[in-house]
């Protein structure tokens, strides 16, 4: 038998309300997707917005990410070593980075010009996070934060850009609507940003304003390293793989030797 309450419902209804908020914090990580740039083409999800990009940029971050493996687009892995950060030139590893390479970046042969395994480039990546809200004829949309990876390539264009808006309009990137581009002189997606309006309304600045916290937090979320492999394991599994394939091979042979 239930016992009778000590407390009235509506006192319930608010503790739970309370829960609810803190539930949908936890979940926050739901409300992103990464844009993909792969074939110079923008693609959300499952979805292909095309060769051109209109978003509203919330915040940026910097990116150094070393994988210890050859890229494999069929089964891709976490880095080994990542960070994150709002300043360049003071970036610590994450701790939950499956194998930390160096106390900080700044100190890390990886990320220093030459060290790449092809090339005079690094073998750390560096990029950005950019964090935005989409752009279209009815205005800002501020249902979902997509977070847009810039690659070494790109940085220099963002960069200059930043500056430009900073310089010429006295406005953060976050008060004006940005177009991304692909380069048309490159085989690879380089990503160019441009301005196309400032942002003109007080309604549309305090909805930005209110995302940029949230964007942040986005921003710095650390990779999902679950599915890393330790590269010595990642060889076992190619050897057990070839020898298989091998012995598939020699059956099939064997078989077709015994039908002549």
């Amino acid at each position: 038998m239930v016992k009778k309450a000590l407390v009235s419902m509506a006192d319930l209804e608010k503790a739970m309300a309370v829960s609810a908020e803190q539930e949908a914090a936890a979940e926050k990580s739901a409300m992103t997707n990464n844009i993909s740039t792969k074939g110079k083409k923008f693609k959300l999800g499952d979805e292909v917005l095309g060769d051109t990009l209109t978003c509203v940029v919330l915040g940026t971050v910097f990116e150094n990410s070393f994988y210890d493996g050859v890229y494999d687009p069929d089964n891709p892995l976490p880095p080994a070593c990542f960070a994150i950060g709002e300043d360049e030139d003071d970036l610590y590893p994450d701790e939950t980075g499956p194998d930390i390479q160096a106390e900080s970046c700044q100190e890390c042969p990886h990320n220093e010009w030459g060290s790449a395994d092809i090339g005079e480039g690094k073998k750390c990546k560096n990029g950005r996070r950019l964090a935005v809200y989409a752009y279209g004829e009815d205005g800002l949309y501020v249902d979902q934060i997509a977070i847009l990876k810039l690659s070494p390539t790109s940085l220099k264009h963002w960069s200059g850009y930043a500056k430009s808006v900073a310089n010429r309009l006295k406005r953060p990137t976050w008060g004006v609507v940005t177009e991304f581009n692909f380069d048309a002189n490159s085989d690879w997606p380089v990503v160019i940003p441009t301005m196309v309006e400032k942002i003109g309304t007080v309604e549309e600045i305090e909805a930005i304003k209110e995302g940029i916290e949230l964007a942040q937090q986005l921003l710095n979320e650390p990779y999902d390293v679950s599915g890393y492999v330790d590269p010595a394991d990642r060889k076992k599994a190619r050897t057990s793989k070839k020898k298989t394939t091998k012995k598939k091979f020699a059956s099939k042979k064997k078989a077709r030797s015994k039908v002549s």
